[in-house]
């Protein structure tokens, strides 16, 4: 197994003015898909020995063991437990953050990328016990003990609830729409709860919109979402047209975009939509292709796709039960009529003020498609939903 020592540039970067006031940076929720490709994107670069890591662990060996099960996903050839140091580890979880209050490393904290989150499509009351309660005594702690110059907070792009059929501005005031799952209403609570309590902060706020695969790895980080695609793909029906165009973006784009954001020396703008904006959106076509040419079969096709309403869905699921495994019916019928809602909006989000820092356009999700596809074969349909549904 080839060695990873730190330091060592795992891919190109892109030069940029590192902000010279970076004293600590923190990162939260580093065992999520999105927090641990953040931290597979700091591994390699100069701030990874001053990075604190928060996570929940009883012991200090157990923290470090998570660490490097989620840093490990997106290093799956090379060892990278050696890499997480114990002056690194903060044994703390968002509901337990007066811990922070306590500990004389937090005080060195300049820097925060806020990517802890229940992010689950269920209707669970831990959503906003998590994402607003929870969160906001973090801010409270972290800010009661360090002097805090930017706090990136990781958000979603569709905290604005369904619009139809537009390209959502990132300006920071967007009328909201109706929000299809509490996840997206307890962001936007989170944001307007922050800017209102703490006027006086740095506060970034980063919104990807869909986040699915790894542009080298596919789903084997995290099947998460790509089972909506690949039912969609199985069935050939969903509840949007063959040529609408969804915003899809790979999770170490999203990483790497997050780092520039907490990291460069001056930003312009307070929101930014991590998203593929028109320019860059995947249309289902493109995505059905794709999978095919990943898996080796006859694409549906024009003439083999159907849209359909969320009853038809239904029918579709329990008549193709034998292509889509071990599936609940039932909570996969439930799944993609919440995502279909999000696809049928035919809603892009505009990523001018993100490529405006200089953080490069995002892969189209039709580009790596065929290899999240690819390496989906080994997972069933119902271990890849488990992420969306705790």
């Amino acid at each position: 197994m080839q060695q990873l020592v730190a330091g060592e540039r795992i891919a190109p970067r892109e030069n940029y003015a590192l902000d010279s006031s970076i004293d600590r940076l923190l990162v939260t929720g580093a065992t999520g898909f999105i927090g641990g490709a953040v931290l597979a994107d700091l591994v390699g670069s100069p701030l990874w020995q001053d990075t604190l890591i928060m996570v929940r662990a009883s012991t200090l060996s157990e923290g470090k063991e998570r660490i490097a099960h989620s840093l490990q996903r997106f290093f799956p050839d090379r060892p990278v437990s050696q890499l997480i140091g114990d002056h690194q580890v903060i044994l703390c979880s968002l509901e337990d953050s007066d811990c922070l209050l306590e500990d004389e490393r937090v005080e060195h904290v300049s820097h925060v990328i806020h990517c802890a989150a229940m992010a689950s499509f269920s209707d669970s009351p831990k959503i906003r016990a998590t994402n607003v309660d929870a969160s906001l005594a973090f801010m409270r702690s972290i800010t009661a003990v360090a002097r805090i110059r930017r706090f990136v907070n990781v958000g979603t792009a569709w905290c604005v609830g369904l619009r139809t059929s537009e390209v959502v501005p990132e300006a920071a005031e967007v009328p909201e729409g109706e929000h299809v799952v509490p996840y997206t209403a307890s962001k936007l609570e989170f944001e307007r709860r922050v800017r209102e309590e703490f006027p006086w902060l740095n506060f970034v706020s980063a919104r990807p919109s869909i986040v699915v695969g790894h542009t080298r790895l596919g789903t084997k980080p995290s099947g998460s979402i790509y089972w909506v695609f690949r039912s969609t793909f199985a069935m050939g029906q969903f509840t949007c047209a063959y040529s609408d165009q969804l915003d899809v973006v790979p999770v170490e784009w999203v990483a790497s975009a997050l780092v520039r954001l907490a990291t460069t020396r001056r930003l312009r703008f307070k929101n930014y939509h991590l998203s593929s904006g028109r320019q860059w959106a995947s249309s289902i076509e493109q995505i059905d292709h794709a999978i095919a040419t990943g898996i080796e079969q006859r694409a549906n096709g024009k003439e083999g796709y159907r849209r359909v309403g969320g009853q038809e869905l239904a029918k579709a699921v329990r008549a193709n039960r034998y292509r889509l495994g071990n599936a609940n019916p039932w909570l996969l019928t439930h799944a993609l009529n919440i995502y279909g809602k999000f696809a049928q909006s035919g809603t892009v989000f505009d990523n001018s003020h993100t490529l405006m820092e200089g953080v490069s356009p995002p892969p189209p999700f039709f580009t790596y498609a065929g290899l999240c596809a690819a390496t989906a074969e080994s997972t069933s349909l119902a271990a890849q939903m488990e992420d969306d549904f705790k």
